[in-house]
């Protein structure tokens, strides 16, 4: 892809990314200091993310087309140059979008999680391949030893604001993206091995003694009796499942019995 092009691509991507970031500002599911989240809401920020889903996507392709190591010695230093200003941009539109998120960025990651295969942490993640934070973190005395091997229109992009990131702000988001990560995979394991294990230990029954229970026959000469709105309370007698349960009377299910009404 040549140079104009790509600039072109990217002066889009910024006009884009600026658009969603006047619209999350004004999002009412970022901004609930109620912590109340209506449906319209929720609705509304799927359809935000969808967008952000899109221009993340594109920024991912331009990263992937600007390979600057053809050779082992040798380099392309005007990929190199544009890879590192469109990885800066990525990370700081990663940066941005966590710090919107505000108080309600575990509810927002659990929410993107569950509703979109691609959800932040999607791409969070991406930005963490070793080569992409080797190039973040190459110094920018390093690329410009070799500005003459650099076309001239895109020298401007040797400026300190486009190639550096704030290391405080780095260094939070880092470790929320980690965080989060870490504490989702080991929630879902813990959520698979504990759903498997209690399945499991629920089908154990140390007795299968039936006296004193209630049988069909006991249940039908009820029914014969109930009336609207009875309620019939049971239980699980001898179940393993009790022993994971603390409490009273651990399984009781209840269940209503209704007779069809006679509104003549």
């Amino acid at each position: 892809m040549k140079i104009p092009k790509i600039l072109k691509q990217i002066k889009k991507l910024e006009k884009q990314y600026s658009s969603l970031e006047k619209e999350i500002k004004i999002n009412k599911l970022l901004n609930s200091e109620l912590n109340s989240y209506l449906e319209k809401d929720k609705q509304d920020f799927k359809k935000l993310w969808i967008k952000y889903i899109n221009f993340f996507l594109e920024l991912q392709k331009l990263i992937k087309v600007l390979k600057y190591r053809r050779f082992f010695f040798f380099i392309n230093y005007n990929n190199l140059l544009l890879r590192k200003y469109i990885l800066i941009f990525y990370f700081n539109s990663i940066i941005k979008l966590r710090k919107s998120f505000w108080e309600n960025e575990e509810f927002i990651r659990t929410f993107l999680w569950e509703n979109f295969k691609k959800d932040y942490e999607t791409f969070a993640k991406y930005i963490y391949k070793p080569n992409y934070i080797n190039l973040i973190n190459t110094p920018i005395l390093f690329i410009k030893a070799f500005s003459k091997l650099i076309e001239k229109k895109i020298h401007y992009l040797f400026s300190d604001k486009y190639l550096e990131i704030n290391y405080n702000n780095r260094f939070f988001t880092d470790y929320n993206n980690i965080y989060f990560y870490m504490k989702n995979r080991i929630d879902k394991i813990l959520f698979y091995l504990l759903k498997n294990i209690w399945n499991l230990i629920n089908k154990i029954k140390f007795t299968s003694r039936k006296k004193w229970l209630i049988n069909k026959k006991n249940l039908q000469k009820y029914l014969d009796i109930a009336e609207p709105w009875d309620i019939l309370l049971t239980r699980w007698n001898w179940e393993a499942s009790n022993l994971s349960i603390l409490g009273f009377w651990k399984h009781m299910s209840m269940y209503l019995y209704y007779r069809k009404f006679n509104f003549s």
